[in-house]
């Protein structure tokens, strides 16, 4: 028999066996074992400072975009003052809710004090807990119409950090997206309702309470959010301390 027969009916046949050794691979599902994760200490989560507007949709120069901003800002963080500073206690109160349904035994812990030029920073090491502490952050927290919209969105942007106890290292390190910088079905994206839309400053500002409950809907649901990424990577039905605790704890 020819050689220029065998060889394509060779090569159909490898192709054949490696299509189906692929497909066996995938299809084989990943049974490795949770670390396990119970007892949680939570960092009660600092308020944003003034929550912000930002049109970025505006047709005139960049001078006059700047300016028109930053005074829209002014007038929307003195009304929302109030929400700003009640958000952290907002975030904290959801956090400990959403860790309990899944499971965790959250336990809210107590920070030592922060430098004067850094309110923010945290030195695990003097923490007194010697559990693993989640320590959550608010980025950027407020209204946001970027070149490719035609609305104002809320926007909610958050750090979430599993980190090991006394220890600068982290079990666990995401950015979480509600509202304006969420992108597709990605866990770490929560798109906010078009309920909370807003085509213009002048309607926005005219619906306070509305623009509030979209915050408050947006803190939920990255409370939810994190809380459930936490159980898809740890399990908190094994009491056991979590990898790297044990020793940290001694």
């Amino acid at each position: 028999m020819p050689l220029s027969f065998l060889r394509p009916a060779l090569l159909s046949a490898v192709m054949a066996v490696a299509f189906l050794g692929g497909c066996a691979t995938s299809s084989v599902p990943d049974h490795s074992p949770k670390p396990p994760l119970k007892r949680v200490a939570v960092l009660p989560v600092l308020p944003p400072g003034q929550l912000s507007t930002e049109n970025r949709n505006l047709m005139v120069g960049w001078g006059v975009a700047w300016l028109d901003n930053r005074y829209k800002s002014s007038v929307f963080a003195e009304k929302m003052s109030e929400m700003s500073a009640t958000s952290g206690r907002k975030l904290t109160t959801a956090l400990m809710e959403q860790l309990s349904k899944q499971g965790f035994a959250p336990e809210l812990a107590e920070s030592p004090p922060a430098p004067p030029d850094d309110p923010g920073h945290v030195d695990y090491a003097r923490l007194a807990t010697p559990l693993p502490v989640l320590h959550v952050t608010i980025q950027d927290m407020g209204m946001y119409s970027s070149k490719l919209s035609l609305y104002y969105l809320p926007r909610i942007n958050v750090w979430a950090g599993l980190m090991k106890p006394k220890s600068e290292d982290d079990l666990f390190s995401e950015d979480f997206y509600y509202g304006a910088d969420a992108r597709g079905e990605k866990y770490w994206s929560l798109p906010s309702d078009a309920k909370y839309r807003y085509a213009t400053f002048e309607a926005l500002m005219a619906r306070p309470d509305e623009v509030v409950e979209g915050f408050d809907r947006g803190i939920q649901a990255l409370a939810e959010r994190i809380a459930e990424q936490l159980r898809q990577r740890f399990d908190p039905t094994d009491a056991s301390p979590v990898a790297g605790a044990a020793s940290a704890a001694r």
